[in-house]
C-alpha cells in the first residue's frame, strides 16, 4: 500500500485478509514501512494457525510516526513467522491523523 500524506500527522496502517497459514502452521505477520524511516508507535500483529484450506479472518494494525505533508510512504505485510497458504479479500486501510 502507497499514499501520499496530505499533511505532517501520525498513520494507522491496517491489513486485513481471510487467510491461513502454509501447512497448517502457525502464522503471524505485521505491517513494515518499507522506506524504514518512520518511527513505528504501536504494532499489533495478525496470526492463526494453520488450518489449511479452513479461511480465518486476520487483522493487522500498526501506528507509524513522523510522515511528512506530501511525501509518498510505502507499506507491506512482513511475515514474521511461518508463511501465508492462500488469502483472499485482502484489504488496506489507512488513516493520517495530524499533529
Amino acid at each position: 500500500m502507497s499514499f501520499v500524506a496530505p499533511f505532517d500527522c501520525i498513520a494507522i496502517v491496517s491489513f486485513s485478509c481471510a487467510g491461513w497459514g502454509m501447512n497448517g502452521e502457525f502464522l503471524e505477520f505485521k505491517i513494515k514501512n518499507d522506506q524504514s524511516i518512520l518511527q513505528e508507535m504501536f504494532v499489533h500483529t495478525g496470526a492463526c494457525s494453520g488450518n489449511n484450506n479452513v479461511y480465518i479472518p486476520l487483522n493487522a494494525k500498526s501506528g507509524f510516526s513522523g510522515l511528512k505533508k506530501g511525501s509518498s510512504y510505502s507499506f507491506s505485510r512482513q511475515n514474521l513467522y511461518s508463511s501465508f497458504g492462500m488469502s483472499w479479500n485482502r484489504q488496506w486501510s489507512a488513516v493520517c491523523l495530524p499533529i
